[in-house]
């Protein structure tokens, strides 16, 4: 009932909502202008200004432990956000080497096996945080082509601007870079999809996308596996529910109130490291549980 919701009057026109997470009882919502704003359920509260004209995007947001992290544009880092002020990680994650650091865009945030996950516009760079080691570890560069450059900022851009200057047309010269736009877990693995910046249809004006390989790199989706990760949703009952998660020397299995969600192989080693390991409750690598812990125990 928009009649009695609580607005936030903006300092421009044409301020959007660009992405939305929560830490606690907190929503943090940011603009297409680089606002960033706080709101608890009966009051907003600004964490950044927004300013007109200056490059500030916050594509996504994701839930760290006690911190929320936000990737950013145009640095192509992650920010921090404790409830309190808005931090910039710098170098986090860092430029793959070969490339520009110009114009970076950390796109999209997962957590998969216990680790941090991130991809990076231009060049589709997939890296990945270990909180235990305190280090980052480049993965992969999802696209085969172009040969990666610093000569400039994005892929084919200077074969783009040299058809618009040849042909006396405005293609977007950045269009054609390349992004990890979906980072998804689900089951064993965690998914990953690409695409370009914006492209609604195969823009054959363009002789690179006459060749199919060039062209399919741009719809993949892939799957990355690690053994004894499982991924499942949990069934909401509307009452206390019980959940165990089993390991065995073989396989990890998640259950609630008897029933199987998800299981996947392990192996010996993996496993029997569970017997030392600390248990946390209620607070981990997704934050603090947002309910009761009735009753607990470790066998």
């Amino acid at each position: 009932d928009l009649s009695k919701s609580i607005p936030l009057e903006l300092q421009y026109a044409g301020e959007t909502p660009f992405s939305i997470g929560q830490l606690g009882d907190e929503v943090v919502n940011s603009s297409n202008m680089g606002g960033v704003y706080g709101f608890d359920g009966k009051r907003w509260k600004l964490i950044r200004n927004s300013l007109k004209g200056v490059s500030f995007q916050l594509y996504s947001m994701l839930n760290w432990y006690d911190k929320l992290l936000i990737a950013q544009y145009p640095t192509g880092n992650l920010f921090e956000y404790d409830g309190k002020e808005l931090r910039h990680l710098e170098d986090s994650p860092p430029v793959m080497p070969g490339v520009s650091s110009q114009a970076r865009e950390a796109q999209t945030t997962g957590i998969y096996g216990g680790d941090l996950y991130v991809g990076v516009w231009p060049w589709s760079e997939l890296w990945k945080y270990d909180a235990h080691g305190d280090s980052w570890k480049f993965m992969k560069r999802m696209f085969e082509r172009p040969e990666i450059t610093d000569e400039m900022v994005h892929p084919y851009e200077d074969l783009i601007r040299a058809y618009n200057e040849k042909n006396e047309v405005d293609i977007v010269w950045n269009s054609w870079g390349q992004r990890v736009t979906g980072l998804l877990p689900m089951g064993d693995a965690l998914y990953l999809s690409v695409s370009a910046k914006g492209c609604p249809e195969r823009d054959m004006r363009l002789q690179f996308l006459h060749e199919d390989a060039v062209y399919n790199e741009y719809r993949s989706v892939f799957r990355l596996t690690k053994p004894g990760c499982i991924s499942a949703p949990i069934k909401w009952t509307g009452e206390p529910t019980e959940l165990q998660f089993r390991v065995t020397d073989s396989e990890v299995t998640i259950l609630q109130d008897g029933q199987i969600l998800g299981s996947a192989l392990v192996g010996i080693e993996a496993a029997s490291r569970v017997k030392v390991s600390e248990i946390t409750w209620a607070h981990g690598v997704f934050g603090r549980l947002k309910g009761s812990i009735q009753e607990r125990s470790v066998e």
